[in-house]
Protein backbone atom coordinates (compact mmCIF):
# COMPACT_ATOMS: atom_id res chain seq x y z
CA UNK A 1 0.00 0.00 0.00
CA UNK A 2 2.73 2.50 0.90
CA UNK A 3 4.71 1.65 -2.39
CA UNK A 4 1.43 2.39 -4.44
CA UNK A 5 1.15 5.54 -2.56
CA UNK A 6 4.30 6.76 -2.92
CA UNK A 7 4.37 5.91 -6.76
CA UNK A 8 1.45 7.91 -7.00
CA UNK A 9 2.84 10.67 -5.07
CA UNK A 10 5.90 11.06 -7.22
CA UNK A 11 4.07 10.37 -10.16
CA UNK A 12 1.01 13.14 -10.14
CA UNK A 13 3.59 15.62 -8.50
CA UNK A 14 1.72 16.26 -5.49
CA UNK A 15 4.22 18.92 -3.99
CA UNK A 16 4.12 20.63 -7.41
CA UNK A 17 0.31 21.08 -7.21
CA UNK A 18 -0.10 21.90 -3.73
CA UNK A 19 2.44 24.44 -4.21
CA UNK A 20 0.45 26.02 -7.32
CA UNK A 21 -2.49 25.66 -5.51
CA UNK A 22 -1.56 27.50 -2.68
CA UNK A 23 0.70 30.41 -4.43
CA UNK A 24 -2.20 30.76 -6.94
CA UNK A 25 -4.96 30.91 -4.62
CA UNK A 26 -3.09 33.43 -2.50
CA UNK A 27 -2.79 36.10 -5.23
CA UNK A 28 -6.11 35.39 -6.71
CA UNK A 29 -7.97 35.65 -3.21
CA UNK A 30 -5.70 38.99 -2.14
CA UNK A 31 -6.77 41.06 -5.63
CA UNK A 32 -10.29 40.33 -4.65
CA UNK A 33 -10.34 41.18 -0.70
CA UNK A 34 -7.83 43.87 -1.68
CA UNK A 35 -10.77 46.76 -2.43
CA UNK A 36 -12.63 46.11 1.04
CA UNK A 37 -9.66 45.73 3.77
CA UNK A 38 -9.28 48.32 6.19
CA UNK A 39 -6.15 50.13 4.52
CA UNK A 40 -6.15 48.76 1.00
CA UNK A 41 -3.05 47.06 -0.20
CA UNK A 42 -1.65 48.59 2.85
CA UNK A 43 -2.88 46.09 5.55
CA UNK A 44 -0.78 44.03 7.34
CA UNK A 45 -2.90 40.35 6.22
CA UNK A 46 -2.87 41.92 2.28
CA UNK A 47 1.15 42.76 2.68
CA UNK A 48 1.88 39.17 4.07
CA UNK A 49 -0.33 37.46 1.18
CA UNK A 50 1.51 39.32 -1.38
CA UNK A 51 4.86 37.93 0.43
CA UNK A 52 4.23 34.30 1.08
CA UNK A 53 2.25 34.00 -2.40
CA UNK A 54 5.26 35.30 -4.40
CA UNK A 55 7.50 32.77 -1.94
CA UNK A 56 5.59 30.15 -3.13
CA UNK A 57 5.89 31.07 -6.58
CA UNK A 58 9.39 31.09 -6.23
CA UNK A 59 8.85 28.09 -4.74
CA UNK A 60 7.47 26.11 -7.75
CA UNK A 61 10.23 27.79 -9.80
CA UNK A 62 12.65 26.14 -7.86
CA UNK A 63 10.67 22.79 -7.02
CA UNK A 64 10.33 21.92 -11.02
CA UNK A 65 14.07 23.40 -11.34
CA UNK A 66 16.08 21.88 -8.53
CA UNK A 67 14.43 19.40 -6.53
CA UNK A 68 12.09 17.32 -9.44
CA UNK A 69 13.40 14.62 -11.12
CA UNK A 70 13.76 14.42 -15.08
CA UNK A 71 10.01 13.54 -16.42
CA UNK A 72 11.72 13.42 -20.06
CA UNK A 73 9.79 14.56 -23.68
CA UNK A 74 6.78 15.49 -21.14
CA UNK A 75 8.04 18.40 -19.44
CA UNK A 76 8.50 21.35 -21.85
CA UNK A 77 5.39 20.14 -24.36
CA UNK A 78 3.23 20.86 -20.89
CA UNK A 79 5.42 23.85 -19.79
CA UNK A 80 4.53 25.42 -23.07
CA UNK A 81 0.66 23.94 -23.46
CA UNK A 82 -0.84 24.85 -19.96
CA UNK A 83 -0.48 28.85 -20.08
CA UNK A 84 -2.15 28.43 -23.31
CA UNK A 85 -5.23 26.06 -22.05
CA UNK A 86 -5.70 29.17 -19.19
CA UNK A 87 -5.79 31.68 -21.94
CA UNK A 88 -8.15 30.18 -24.03
CA UNK A 89 -10.25 29.17 -21.21
CA UNK A 90 -10.52 32.90 -20.13
CA UNK A 91 -11.59 33.94 -23.42
CA UNK A 92 -13.77 31.02 -23.60
CA UNK A 93 -15.35 33.03 -21.26
CA UNK A 94 -15.88 35.98 -22.42
CA UNK A 95 -17.08 34.80 -25.58
CA UNK A 96 -20.12 32.78 -23.94
CA UNK A 97 -21.70 35.61 -23.35
CA UNK A 98 -25.27 36.58 -24.83
CA UNK A 99 -24.76 37.89 -28.12
CA UNK A 100 -21.67 36.75 -29.34
CA UNK A 101 -21.22 35.00 -31.91
CA UNK A 102 -20.90 31.12 -32.12
CA UNK A 103 -18.11 30.90 -34.34
CA UNK A 104 -15.81 32.46 -31.41
CA UNK A 105 -16.52 29.84 -29.47
CA UNK A 106 -16.47 27.23 -31.91
CA UNK A 107 -12.43 28.34 -32.54
CA UNK A 108 -11.90 28.82 -28.89
CA UNK A 109 -12.65 25.10 -27.83
CA UNK A 110 -10.37 23.92 -31.06
CA UNK A 111 -7.88 25.74 -29.84
CA UNK A 112 -8.38 23.99 -26.31
CA UNK A 113 -8.10 21.04 -27.36
CA UNK A 114 -4.80 21.38 -29.55
CA UNK A 115 -3.41 22.47 -26.62
CA UNK A 116 -5.10 20.07 -23.67
CA UNK A 117 -3.74 17.50 -26.80
CA UNK A 118 -0.02 18.97 -26.30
Amino acid sequence: VWESAKFYFVEFDVVGMILTLVSFSLILTLLNIATRAPNGWKTDYIIAMIVVGVVYLAGIAAWEKCLLRWYGRYYWPTVFGIPWCVLVTAILIHFRQPGNDISYLVMCQAFYGIFQGI
